[in-house]
């Protein structure tokens, strides 16, 4: 059943204009809808999503409490 429904998402994103993995998917989602080249895309999503990683590394560290020693 679970192996269906993979199935079922991987087709759903490769006629999305990717080739199995959500990031290409989704530049090529944003090509058709924005304008533009699927690559030029696909680099900004990558760069986005390390943006977005590297705040919230950020945050969580500043968050986190001290390491008591033990």
């Amino acid at each position: 059943m679970q192996n269906d429904a993979r199935l079922r998402q991987e087709l759903r994103l490769r006629r999305a204009g990717g080739t199995g993995e959500h990031q290409l998917g989704l530049a090529g989602r944003l090509a058709r809808t924005h304008g533009g080249n699927e690559r030029t895309w696909a680099r900004a999503v990558t760069d986005a999503r390390g943006i977005y990683a590297a705040e919230l590394g950020a945050d969580g560290e500043a968050q986190r409490p001290a390491s008591r020693p033990e």
